[in-house]
């Protein structure tokens, strides 16, 4: 990689204004290697060269964490192994070097020389920086220049290791291979059946909490949602010690092969709301459950409600958030940390809530982006199905609305993080317990075609209490007197038919296909050397490997038709085609790669299809587009008409086995394409065809097709 010069702000800190006081890092596993094999792991220590370069703090979605520079004031190399929240802050940005000092006093030599001789202590080295943030020392700030990405002849005087005062930090061992990069979350595989503990799962008894894991593992849930929140730690004070009773239902749990995802929010009145202080509480608690095996946290339940956080207020929770994340990190490079759960409030009134697309849109404006590895969703819909299309059902609010949860994250760059479904379910006192199982299993069985959807939680395994008319008692799949609800043996029958067929994995750190294509066209068009996003798209589509012979990339993805009315022919249209994992096959052009997701096989007379497909017209002024369905007999289409540039929508059908049309279909903008949705009931069980292609273009224009998708939702 090219030699760049740092053009922002440069600042030094020291062992003891570090944050914690300390010689800890942020992120050890961008540090030089050779430090994992001794007790300098995690520190700052260096000693300044090439091989063993010194702690650089700054803000990673700048400068990627691992990236090395070099100092040519300081005469030292330096890399990105820490956080600085200042420095995310800045505008400009900045760059914050250690420079050593004790724990306490910051005594000891820089080996940075004093104009008038002698050499500066590094804690006059640090305190000269506070007044001016663009010299280390301020004597010397003209010509400054930090060089990133360094070649490593630069000079740097041989002066032992200059980054503070320890006598337990062993020799560094082998030199610097070159730099590493934080270890990636957890993929998060097939085990997605989890419980969201409701009520008190601290005080019960030993004797109970057995008997709830038991029952738990033997209905195949594999995960458990438990709170551990600021403000019932027992914290008194700043420092002060923290109380960790949860550890007993924690224990158990793993003991019976349930892992914990731990749900952390709340302030003490002590804390005032301070995000740092929030953050500092996080890093505590995984540096506990880590012990333990822990990996999974999410930052806060349902802030867009005032009974979580109070009064409502995104900003101070964005500050949590990017206080927190970097810290947690730190403590655990490994974890994986979700965004807060929120409610699928579908207004705003504040204060006493917020939308939830506010709320999640709030986090992205404010600089949310980059601490958070998935979003956090509650989706509760009662007393509609899943399925049903109402703008206040939280399932359909994950995905299919306009916006939704999904399209805020894609038009924000996060296409290819997943959704956690972290409470889900319905009461059985205002809903019947048949609902109640019905309503569990459709999710569970719409959630695996969801290739974005990771672990779905449902609220929750036992019924709190037993008040008529509280309609929070009454979440469990178990009754109060322990005995099972009809959910409880559909939620089994659902976990135990995944264990022997389980779906591919998803909704961890691995993009789907989609999610790469979602990430391409949200870039937009780019400048200079750079590929645009269309570009991108079709060389992602050339990666697309045909099952059998036939062509592949750009040509479906991009064609153009001559000016005229009526059907255009051209080699390009599908017609009579299946629709696979990543291609469209069995077209007269052979094999074509659009991108294609929630693929059925086969349909039945009684279920219900959606066929959504992503196109925009890239040249023409009248550009419009059909795309449609064959009945399985051969002997019925529906298609849809949409007028690419308007955005105007008209219906088509022949033949006497015609699928009908449920509810009314959509066309969406989504970034630069129309998003075309319809529904389906089929006449005939079997396999479907697909018909997509240019009507009609004046003057001649051009069409890209991005993606289809072809899935049951009823």
């Amino acid at each position: 990689m090219a030699e760049t010069v740092w053009t922002g702000e440069v600042t030094g800190y020291g062992s003891y204004d570090n944050d914690p006081p300390g010689f800890d890092i942020a992120y050890p596993d961008a540090q030089h290697p050779q430090t994992k094999t001794n007790n300098c792991w995690g520190t700052a220590y260096g000693d300044g060269s090439w091989e063993y370069p010194l702690a650089m703090a700054g803000d990673i979605n700048v400068i990627p964490a691992g990236t090395k520079a070099y100092d040519e004031v300081s005469k030292r190399y330096y890399r990105m192994v820490d956080y600085c929240a200042a420095c995310q802050a800045s505008n400009p940005k900045r760059l914050d070097l250690y420079v050593g000092g004790d724990l306490t006093t910051g005594t000891g030599t820089s080996g940075v020389a004093k104009p008038g001789g002698g050499t500066y202590t590094k804690k006059e080295l640090v305190d000269k920086t506070a007044s001016d943030l663009t010299r280390i020392p301020p004597e010397t700030a003209v010509g400054r220049r930090v060089i990133l990405n360094p070649n490593p002849g630069y000079p740097v005087p041989v002066l032992g290791p200059a980054s503070g005062i320890s006598s337990g930090c062993g020799n560094f061992g082998s030199p610097d291979a070159g730099g590493g990069t934080p270890t990636p979350p957890p993929t998060i595989t097939a085990n997605r059946f989890g419980i969201a503990a409701g009520g008190d799962w601290v005080n019960q008894s030993t004797t109970d909490l057995n008997r709830a894991f038991d029952d738990i593992k033997a209905m195949g849930a594999t995960r458990i949602r438990l709170d551990y929140n600021f403000n019932s730690s027992n914290r008194s004070a700043a420092g002060a010690a923290l109380s960790f009773a949860v550890d007993k239902t924690i224990d158990i749990a793993i003991a019976k092969g349930i892992k914990p995802l731990i749900q952390i929010g709340g302030f003490p009145a002590w804390a005032n709301k301070s995000p740092t202080a929030f953050g500092n509480f996080c890093r505590e608690a995984v540096l506990h459950f880590k012990t333990k095996g822990i990996t999974e946290y999410e930052i806060w339940n349902e802030p867009n409600l005032q009974g979580f956080m109070d009064p409502v207020d995104p900003v101070l929770y964005t500050q949590c958030l990017k206080d927190a994340y970097p810290k947690m990190k730190g403590a655990d490079p490994n974890c994986f940390i979700l965004s807060a759960g929120l409610s699928d409030a579908p207004e705003t009134a504040l204060p006493d809530h917020m939308k939830d697309f506010d709320f999640l849109n709030a986090i992205y404006a404010n600089g949310g982006k980059g601490n958070f590895d998935g979003v956090a969703y509650h989706a509760y819909g009662f007393p509609n199905l899943p399925g049903v299309q109402v703008d206040w059902n939280g399932w359909q609010r994950i995905a299919s609305t306009n916006p939704s949860i999904r399209s805020i994250m894609v038009a924000n760059g996060d296409g290819a993080k997943p959704i956690w479904i972290t409470e889900t379910g319905a009461p059985t006192n205002t809903n019947s317990e048949a609902f109640q199982a019905q309503l569990i299993g459709q999710e569970f069985d719409l959630g695996k075609a969801m290739s974005f959807l990771g672990p779905i939680f449902v609220h929750t395994y036992r019924d709190l209490c037993t008040t008529a008319g509280d309609e929070e008692c009454f979440y469990g799949l178990v009754r109060n007197n322990w005995s099972h609800k009809p959910a409880w043996d559909t939620y089994k029958a659902k976990a135990d038919a995944e264990a022997t067929n389980p779906p591919p994995p998803s909704g961890g750190n691995m993009p789907t296909m989609q999610a790469l294509y979602d990430e391409l066209t949200s870039a937009g068009t780019t400048g200079g050397n750079t590929p645009t996003a269309d570009a991108m798209r079709i060389d992602l589509g050339k990666l697309l490997t045909p099952p059998s012979g036939g062509t592949l990339g750009p040509e479906l993805l991009t064609h153009t038709v001559p000016g005229g009315t009526g059907w255009v022919p051209n080699p390009y249209n599908v017609a009579g085609a299946s629709i696979s994992a990543g291609v469209i096959s069995g077209t007269p052009n052979g094999t074509v790669g659009v991108l294609t997701s929630d693929q059925e096989a086969s349909v039945t007379t009684a279920d219900t299809y959606e066929l959504t497909t992503k196109a925009k017209a890239t040249s023409g002024t009248d550009v419009v587009f059909r795309v449609g369905v064959d009945d399985p007999s051969g002997n019925g289409w529906r298609h849809v008409y949409v007028n690419l540039t308007s955005g105007a929508l008209t219906q088509g059908s022949d033949g006497a086995n015609q699928p009908t049309i449920v509810g009314t279909p959509t066309v969406t903008t989504v970034g630069t394409e129309k998003q075309i949705t319809f529904r389906l009931k089929f006449a005939t069980a079997g396999t479907p065809s697909f018909v997509c292609g240019l009507l009609h273009s004046s003057p001649a224009g051009t069409v890209a097709v991005s993606s289809i998708s072809f899935k049951k939702v009823l």
